[in-house]
């Protein structure tokens, strides 16, 4: 099953694209902990403004169900 139409999946790779831009910037300029952290914040707020409460504990079950399939940057690590 298809989640979005073509229109949209263009869309949803152009915003991918241009985060992406805007976070190699910050995190040349910041630690990567502080930026995380802040886009980690931000994500959740977003999801929890425009999802049902069931619909964003869904979300975030999901998401803590699938982390370990995330693919990590090709960026140093903290140790």
């Amino acid at each position: 099953m298809k989640m979005y139409d073509d229109e949209d999946e263009e869309m949803m790779k152009e915003v991918h694209e241009v985060l992406l831009e805007q976070l190699e910037d910050l995190l040349h300029r910041y630690n990567s902990m502080m930026v995380a952290g802040a886009m980690m914040c931000n994500a959740i707020r977003i999801y929890k403004m425009i999802l049902s409460p069931a619909g964003f504990e869904d979300m975030m079950k999901i998401i803590h169900d699938t982390s370990n399939d995330v693919n990590e940057f090709k960026t140093p690590t903290i140790q």
